[in-house]
């Protein structure tokens, strides 16, 4: 019965998605047989159901392997920071946030505290809509 409720609130905000995102999942849901090994078993369960059923979005039209999605339920989620998107996010707000902060970065734009330990990124994960993370 839970499952059926996952499953009505994520196409309650399918609409929210972009069209040809919402087509690349198609194709994966549909042809997830023929995925590389690696990408079934590179991605963490899924936060919100438990299923293994999960993958990265590299081969969707989001074209973005740090995004994970459950193919399951519809979870998406950062393969980064954690996060689980807020309803039509197709992109992790961690990354405009690491990008403003004043801290000192490397050549590659990074600093030097992982993302699982920075304050401004935990205070931000505190107020999300999802309390899990993926």
């Amino acid at each position: 019965m839970e499952q059926v409720e996952l499953q009505k609130d994520f196409f309650e905000t399918w609409h929210m998605l972009p069209e040809d995102f919402r087509q690349s999942l198609i194709e994966i849901k549909e042809n997830q047989n023929e995925m590389d090994t690696t990408d079934q078993v590179m991605v963490a369960p899924c936060p919100n159901c438990g299923s293994t059923n999960t993958r990265d979005c590299g081969h969707t039209s989001l074209g973005d392997p740090t995004v994970g999605i459950c193919l399951d339920c519809g979870c998406l989620g950062c393969l980064i920071c954690g996060a689980v998107f807020n309803d039509g996010e197709t992109e992790c707000p961690h990354w405009t946030i690491c990008k403003n902060c004043s801290a000192p970065k490397n050549e590659r734009g990074h600093c030097s505290i992982p993302i699982w330990e920075c304050p401004v990124i935990k205070e931000w994960k505190a107020k999300r809509q999802h309390q899990f993370e993926f």
